[in-house]
């Protein structure tokens, strides 16, 4: 079962670009069953109750060039839950299919476009 985040009513802005995901020796994590590099993306999600600070993370070759402070759109927010080994407490990863640019158009990746996609399921 998947836990998708409604987005209706939360704008988004980028708090620190895209960065490799990396494991505890720095190499850059893959996506099991595709092998795809995983790359992250702080976003500061906003709504009328504040604003929340999350990363996100995106499978795919070439991530777009995203700035500090710009509008953008994760496509297929979802929320994962776990449980943290040493200290037991839940924590939620956040994980979409791509980040788009506001006015940009998403699904569309390429080594040229704004959108990071991954896959579908």
């Amino acid at each position: 079962m998947k836990l998708m985040v409604d987005m209706s009513g939360v704008q988004f802005t980028v708090g620190r670009p895209f960065a490799s995901k990396t494991d505890q020796n720095g190499a850059q994590r893959t996506e099991r069953g595709t092998g795809r590099p995983l790359s992250v993306v702080q976003l500061v999600a906003i709504d009328e109750a504040g604003a929340e600070t999350i990363n996100v993370t995106v499978a795919g070759e070439n991530p777009p060039t995203l700035t500090q402070g710009q509008s953008v759109r994760p496509e297929g927010l979802e929320a994962i839950p776990w449980v943290k080994d040493n200290t037991k407490s839940a924590q939620v990863a956040f994980r979409a299919i791509s980040i788009a640019p506001v006015g940009a158009v998403s699904g569309k990746a390429s080594a040229t476009s704004t959108a990071v996609k991954g896959p579908d399921s």
